[in-house]
């Protein structure tokens, strides 16, 4: 757009051509017939003396829009590298929250199991069992919502990268 503006200190060169072709005829008078034919051509240099700074003005207003262009640019790459950051992020803690949970899910049936066995020889109480219970359960919802989160998280980084459109 700046080359676009400094065009106009330069000066321009125009070529023109043209054919012409005219006939008359009168019934009475000097000529009673006549035709003409011909090309014409022409060139024409043209150079602004004075503008009153009309070109230096839209130079600079171009510059500054092309500056505004570049830095609005910027930004947005900046923006763009923050969310894909940011969702990669949370794309490996819900990796680390789902294999946590996954652990997590097997001490707990593992826990259920021992005290099924200390309730069947008597060494337990039914609450204590019942918590054994809850917490099994517990840790079966906390694993859902693992994996929920990381498959958030994965749609999430697919959009920003853009192999999935919203």
């Amino acid at each position: 757009m700046a080359k676009e503006s400094r065009s106009a200190m330069y000066p321009t060169l125009r070529l023109g051509t043209s054919y012409n072709f005219g006939r008359s005829s009168s019934d009475a008078g000097f000529a009673l017939y006549s035709q003409t034919a011909g090309l014409s051509y022409g060139i024409t240099l043209n150079y602004a003396l004075f503008d009153g700074g009309r070109v230096r003005h839209s130079v600079r207003s171009a510059n500054i829009q092309l500056q505004n262009a570049l830095i609005a640019l910027d930004a947005e790459k900046n923006w763009q590298y923050h969310q894909l950051v940011k969702a990669f992020s949370n794309l490996r803690a819900a990796a680390e929250w789902m294999a946590l949970e996954e652990q997590n899910i097997v001490l707990a049936k593992e826990h259920v199991q021992i005290m099924m066995e200390r309730y069947r020889l008597g060494e337990c109480t039914s609450p204590e069992m019942k918590d054994a219970q809850q917490s099994f359960v517990d840790a079966e919802f906390r694993l859902l919502q693992a994996r929920f989160q990381g498959i958030t998280a994965q749609t999430n980084l697919r959009r920003i990268d853009g192999h999935l459109v919203p």
